[in-house]
């Protein structure tokens, strides 16, 4: 709706640069780059400067949901050189750094962009608080977490990673640890922290949903190469085709959430040949497709999903989405309907159905 609006008003007023950011933010979230870009390009030529650092941050998101972090850090490092006092600059910095492996040079540029006297400095120390955590350094990323609450009482990163780590520590105080794991394949139950306290892998060696669960912490923890290696092992010690797919599906999205979209690929189709009965995966696949920007693909995988039983509601949706970024409202409109029609409470497909029908409405009357 918002983006159908702006474009007459970018015709009467084209030097207005938040309404080129906002432009640009929108077709991001479609995975529409090359519109996106110039929409930050055009905002960069007319902005002030003290929007020229938010025309910035945009076109570095727009990377880092493309999977392009060295584009990102690049764009964030322009930020910075205008505004060295954002501390939520450099936590965006962090944070790509981290997702990339990077943990040294991570903690070397949020500890450097301390000594900036920063504003929103509580994101930095939350991040900081993350690099930690992924090293295992826990009651020093506990006090960066602490320091970042203090700053910002609500600031809800902070809270839920010093409650984890607070968990942790009783936990391993308790010497709370559980030979045996539950006999579903499902999402962790507890924080990834709170995992690692409880389970040994000492205690699990041959037991094979325990090494993907545990591939699943670390990967939540950015540990990730650890993470790989133990998913490895649950495909190479199990001869049970169902653990073998939770394995690719648990470590393609892994891979697809700190935007290696390659690897993310290659884990999802391994899924898929091994259970092609299944339309998880598929609708997986083709979330990395679009991140990736690449609709068509994306689409022909969904239409494969709605083939097979399950996963009909989100396949739906996201379908939607991108006949969407397509402007193929009246096929996006058929899509969250029937999806609301297998899931009566899918609130976020009920908020895009209607956004799409006063989109359908505002055209017919301005157009």
């Amino acid at each position: 709706m918002f983006l159908q609006m702006i474009v007459p008003y970018l015709e009467d007023f084209p030097d207005v640069e938040t309404a080129w950011i906002y432009r640009g933010i929108c077709l991001t979230s479609l995975s529409l780059y090359d519109e996106a870009q110039k929409s930050f390009e055009r905002a960069l030529e007319f902005a002030h400067d003290i929007l020229r650092p938010n025309a910035w941050l945009g076109k570095g998101e727009l990377y880092v949901r493309k999977g392009d972090s060295k584009a990102a850090l690049s764009c964030f490092h322009r930020a910075t050189e205008i505004d060295p006092r954002d501390g939520l600059i450099w936590s965006l910095i962090g944070e790509t750094l981290l997702k990339s492996g990077n943990l040294n040079r991570a903690e070397d540029v949020l500890c450097s962009s301390l000594a900036n006297d920063c504003r929103r400095a509580e994101h930095i120390y939350s991040v900081l608080a993350q690099v930690l955590t992924a090293q295992g350094i826990y009651p020093e990323a506990k006090d960066y977490y602490k320091t970042a609450l203090e700053l910002n009482p609500d600031f809800a990163p902070a809270f839920d990673g010093y409650s984890d780590l607070v968990a942790f520590s009783q936990l391993t105080e308790s010497n709370e640890v559980q030979s045996d794991i539950v006999n579903y394949i499902d999402d962790i139950d507890c924080s990834p922290l709170s995992f690692l306290a409880r389970y040994i892998p000492e205690r699990n060696e041959r037991n094979h949903k325990f090494w993907i669960y545990y591939g699943q912490a670390l990967g939540r923890l950015w540990r990730y190469d650890e993470a790989r290696a133990a998913f490895q092992r649950a495909r190479g010690g199990s001869n049970r085709g169902m653990l073998v797919y939770y394995a690719w599906s648990f470590e393609g999205q892994m891979e697809k959430d700190r935007g290696n979209y390659s690897a993310a690929q290659h884990c999802f189709e391994n899924a898929i040949a091994v259970y092609p009965q299944s339309a998880n995966c598929y609708v997986f696949l083709s979330s990395v497709f679009f991140r990736a920007g690449d609709l068509d693909r994306a689409e022909g995988v969904l239409r494969d999903a709605l083939k097979l039983d399950g996963d009909k509601d989100e396949a739906l949706f996201n379908l939607g989405g991108i006949l969407l970024a397509q402007e193929r409202y009246p096929e996006a409109v058929q899509c969250y309907r029937e999806a609301i029609k297998i899931d009566p409470d899918y609130t976020i497909a009920k908020i895009r159905l209607l956004d799409v029908e006063h989109t359908l409405l505002w055209r017919q009357n301005n157009l």
